[in-house]
């Protein structure tokens, strides 16, 4: 029933993280995310006896430097941020090879 807690004991897959129940997730399963349950551990208590709305914005920012540090754990994070960082490499490699191409015309 939607007026009683949720009982999780696993992460749910992300086909159940909506924008309107997120909320009611961290609060059942933060505990489960190291980088959410020590630093946020006030704000996942708060949460759990509030609502999200209800949250004073220091909790509400704890819970987001909690998740965000929870998601760059993740391997598909990873990913993506090692594909982004080798893509400005070969940028800045590309401008620097230009740049070089150019001072040799001039020269």
């Amino acid at each position: 029933p939607l007026d009683q807690p949720w009982l999780l004991y696993q992460l749910p897959s992300s086909d159940f993280v909506t924008p309107s129940s997120w909320p009611e997730i961290v609060a059942n399963v933060g505990h489960m995310l190291p980088a959410v349950a020590g630093p946020a551990a006030p704000a996942l208590a708060a949460l759990r006896a509030s609502t999200y709305a209800g949250l004073s914005l220091s909790h509400r920012l704890d819970l987001l430097e909690g998740l965000v540090a929870a998601c760059l754990e993740t391997g598909a994070c990873r990913a993506v941020l090692a594909s982004n960082a080798e893509a400005r490499e070969e940028e800045r490699l590309g401008r620097e090879r230009a740049r070089r191409a150019v001072e040799k015309e001039r020269a």
